[in-house]
């Protein structure tokens, strides 16, 4: 086999959100290496990037591997674009060569790389299979929608090679639409399902839980093989194939007011998560129970039917960390694997090892970190900070420092290696604190992040202490499942008991790994508080940006490279 780079690519100019790009180096003996991803919002600053293609995320990518747009011999687009505009009856006029042009801005060839365009549940699914370590496996893709659909189930085998769509459910049943209505109805704005998740354990899961179950007719949840419906009500009935995520979320709205005798939520106005107005808390409640409830459903009927003892998730819901948790304690599988950028920057991945498989080669334990983002070398930063107003302390090893800090009630900011791919802050863009203490919660949400008074906040665990806090070794390594929680880190329990941790190993993330075992040799655990390196927006992708997030947060430090220390004057 030839060696030759694929280039993946999530974002469009008209309705694209969580614009990405993914770049595989595909290997003459046939394997695959993933060499860059990023989501575009790092470099442009706005949140979900929408309606933009991934120009810097491209360009970064290519830099990363030191080549030019010549060299890539596909672009691979996660979703069937023709089909979408041909079957709603809209006129597709973008030509290969013109999004080639819109992609490079020197494209060399006017026929090179090749565009291939990429089912988007397929696309997740490769996405969650790949890194999963697995020969075979069960894979759920559950999202707003697709081309066609909203949730699928697929059963891949013989390492990849075979890969079965078994189930699917259309757009209006969509969850991710209910979910982003929920969210909206609540308070928040559609894109913020995570503090719908999160205020859910305040409310009465039992309030209107009947209600919502009875339009998603959940009692005839049925999953079928060899491609029949999976069924769980169609609960809007007939609509339009032009804006299905509107009409399905204004159903949504309606029913919601219809359920609780109530207007959305004044979604201008900040809620302290403790004294937020009750309706609107048991709804999020009853909503988050029923989404977990299906989920639980489709997860348990498809291992029934398949045998299949290892799953993968991906999809916007399967950001949804408490459902995972249930899928993950059940006892169910033996495996659950959840891609860390299980939105849909992660099918700029996904549909690059696709279009991988279908040319021959090996995408089956295609080791990923989260960590394929943009890096700054100690040259790099030392050349930052110097020039900052800040002095600066240098450490051959500030581990001590950092952990010292933390135990002292301080919040110490991480900037160190590549930035993580996914929503989620793993160590190398983190705000960490001491988990022990419960008034950090608040003090982080008031005085460094400026969210929510209530709203959770996450561990980083180390590996050594997870037998003493969880009562077993979990393999938790991306902050995407939750988990009961034994006493001792308050600040990071949530009301319901559980925790959303990541668990970190050695060989993961070695620098994180030993900056957690300094904390650990000072307050006799290897856990801390960790949140993600920003204010509002985006991660903070550059050193810049991170001297000018010190300037506005109550955080003590910044530590660049675990070596050069910055302090807050």
């Amino acid at each position: 086999m030839q060696e030759e780079f694929i280039l993946g690519i999530n974002g469009w100019s008209v309705r694209g959100h969580d614009a990405s790009a993914a770049l595989i180096k595909c290997k003459t003996d046939g394997l695959v290496e993933i060499i860059a991803a990023t989501e575009e919002e790092r470099f442009s600053g706005v949140k979900h990037a929408y309606d933009t293609l991934p120009l810097h995320s491209v360009q970064f990518c290519l830099d990363s591997a030191g080549i030019k747009a010549e060299d890539l011999s596909v672009v691979a687009v996660p979703f069937e674009y023709p089909k979408i505009y041909e079957t709603r009856g809209l006129r597709f006029d973008v030509s290969d060569a013109e999004l080639r042009k819109s992609l490079f801005s020197n494209p060399a060839q006017a026929n090179r790389p090749e565009i291939f365009y990429v089912n988007h549940h397929l696309a997740h699914a490769v996405s969650a299979f790949a890194p999963s370590m697995s020969d075979s496996s069960l894979v759920m893709v559950v999202d707003g929608q697709g081309e066609f659909e909203s949730s699928t189930i697929w059963v891949v085998n013989n390492k990849g090679k075979q890969i079965q769509k078994i189930a699917t459910s259309d757009i209006g049943s969509s969850l991710g639409y209910f979910y982003e209505a929920l969210t909206e109805f609540v308070g928040f704005q559609p894109n913020e399902p995570g503090k719908t998740m999160g205020l859910a354990p305040y409310g009465n899961p039992e309030k209107y839980r009947k209600a919502i179950e009875d339009l998603f007719d959940v009692d005839q949840c049925i999953v079928k093989v060899n491609g029949h419906e999976l069924k769980f009500g169609l609960v809007v009935g007939n609509y339009l194939p032009i804006d299905e995520q509107q009409q399905v979320r204004l159903f949504w709205m309606r029913k919601f007011s219809e359920i609780t005798g109530m207007n959305p939520n004044d979604n201008t106005r900040t809620y302290s998560f403790r004294n937020f107005p009750v309706g609107y808390v048991d709804l999020a409640a009853s909503g988050q129970g029923v989404l977990e409830e299906v989920v639980w459903i489709l997860a348990s009927q498809a291992q029934a039917l398949t045998q299949l003892r290892n799953v993968n998730i991906a999809g916007g819901v399967g950001l949804n960390c408490v459902a995972n948790g249930l899928i993950a304690e059940s006892g169910l599988f033996n495996r659950m694997y959840v891609q860390p950028a299980s939105n849909d920057a992660g099918t700029s991945l996904g549909a690059a090892l696709e279009v991988a498989r279908q040319k021959g080669y090996d995408i089956h334990n295609v080791p990923m970190t989260p960590y394929l983002g943009l890096g700054y070398s100690n040259q790099e930063i030392l050349r930052v900070v110097a020039r900052s107003r800040y002095n600066f302390i240098i450490y051959d090893d500030a581990s001590r420092f950092i952990a010292d800090l933390v135990a002292n009630g301080k919040v110490v900011g991480l900037f160190q290696g590549r930035a993580e791919f996914g929503p989620r802050a793993l160590g190398n863009r983190s705000f960490i604190a001491d988990a022990r203490q419960a008034g950090m919660q608040d003090y982080i949400n008031q005085h460094v992040k400026g969210r929510e008074e209530g709203r959770p906040l996450a561990p980083a665990i180390m590996d050594l202490d997870s037998v003493s806090l969880f009562g077993q070794v979990i393999n938790a390594p991306h902050m995407t499942v939750a988990y009961k929680i034994r006493d001792g880190l308050d600040a990071v329990t949530h009301v319901d008991g559980t925790t959303r941790p990541q668990i970190v190993t050695s060989d993961l993330n070695d620098l994180f790994y030993n900056q957690l075992l300094a904390v650990r040799n000072i307050i006799g655990k290897g856990a801390v508080i960790n949140t993600s390196l920003n204010l509002h927006g985006p991660i903070i992708n550059t050193p810049q940006q991170a001297l000018k997030l010190l300037e506005t947060t109550n955080a003590k430090a910044i530590v660049f490279n675990n070596r050069y220390v910055v302090m807050r004057r």
